[in-house]
């Protein structure tokens, strides 16, 4: 068996879910607990850990993904953009899409909520933007060809 995986998970904010903060709950804090409670389940992955926009990334890692295409890559580490916002054209040349391609060239790989985004940016992964299916899809699949 290969080595199991370190996985961050970078985040715009964190702590969203915290009562006694004075933010909205963030639906990207809550897909990333999520994903960092099935996949520490898997024997193929050693650790998940959850990152701020700005914090340090103090840990060995294996790969981090973005949950916002706008977050700063991380130096010696593989990032992975994981495309889950809709961008509104009126604000954001291109839509979805166009930010996509702005941002592409920093990431060393993809995943997409859906076939038609992954068919419309690169080719990637697809983990659909549910909290079941995503948790049936990292619980069955080998960690190495889900990243």
């Amino acid at each position: 068996m290969a080595t199991p995986l370190r996985i961050g998970l970078r985040l715009s904010l964190l702590g969203t879910l915290d009562p006694k903060k004075p933010v909205f709950v963030q639906g990207d804090e809550q897909v990333a607990r999520a994903w960092q409670k099935y996949l520490l389940r898997r024997d193929d992955v050693a650790d998940v850990r959850l990152y701020g926009a700005r914090g340090p990334i103090d840990h060995q890692l294996d790969v981090i993904i973005h949950f916002n295409p706008f977050l700063d890559r991380v130096a010696g580490k593989k990032n992975v953009l994981y495309l889950q916002n809709a961008f509104p054209p009126e604000q954001h040349p291109g839509g979805t899409v166009g930010v996509f391609r702005s941002a592409a060239s920093r990431f060393d790989g993809y995943l997409f909520t859906s076939e038609k985004l992954m068919q419309s940016c690169a080719d990637g992964a697809v983990i659909p933007f549910a909290t079941i299916p995503m948790c049936s899809i990292l619980n069955r699949q080998p960690a190495m060809h889900i990243w």
